[in-house]
């Protein structure tokens, strides 16, 4: 795919047309950096990749029982805050029970809070925080909320629409339809 045609679909996956959303103006996205859109593209998919990656094993398994592999392994690009092993764990038995075949649905709803339009990269977020002058950015998630993304001390915190936050992880999947950024929590209160 061209740099031009990729930055074109990468806009569009952006302002919600990609994934047939209506961009609401009170949420701004941030804009990938030249280096996201040009990098040498990746030959799998967003949900291929989180199956490969040890730290995400939890999470591919909740994305093959909710049915979410068909979007994440499409053409659109998204990113994903994706909950590490470790954040499943720490949410103990509620976590567990979310996971039995009559809460498919409930943990579907979950993890569309955890996907963004486009592909975003840590140094995105980075950016996107420096030109906002410090202040928090806004990102519509696929489950219709509004994820809020802040600096605080060193890490960068990742706030869900019910007040859930986790901070961002070294851990990180890259495809040739987005990114998975790792975060030590999962946005969403359950329990």
């Amino acid at each position: 795919m061209s740099k031009a045609l990729r930055a074109f679909v990468i806009g569009l996956a952006l302002s919600g047309l990609a994934s047939g959303c209506k961009r609401h103006d009170a949420v701004s996205q941030p804009q990938p950096s030249e280096s996201a859109s040009s990098a040498a593209p990746v030959e799998t998919t967003l949900g291929a990749a989180l199956g490969k990656s040890a730290q995400f094993s939890a999470l591919a398994e909740a994305i093959r029982q909710t049915g979410l592999e068909g979007v994440l392994g499409g053409k659109a690009s998204y990113t994903l805050f994706a909950p590490t092993n470790a954040a499943f764990d720490k949410l103990g038995e509620p976590g567990k029970s979310l996971r039995q075949p009559e809460q498919r649905a409930a943990l579907a709803a979950l993890l569309r809070e955890h996907i963004v339009p486009g592909m975003l990269t840590a140094g995105d977020l980075d950016k996107a925080l420096a030109r906002s002058g410090g202040k928090p950015v806004k990102l519509r998630s696929m489950g219709k909320g509004t994820l809020t993304v802040a600096r605080e001390g060193g890490a960068t915190v990742v706030t869900g629409a019910d007040g859930a936050r986790a901070a961002l992880t070294s851990d990180s999947a890259t495809a040739r339809n987005g990114s998975a950024l790792g975060i030590d929590g999962v946005l969403r209160k359950v329990g």
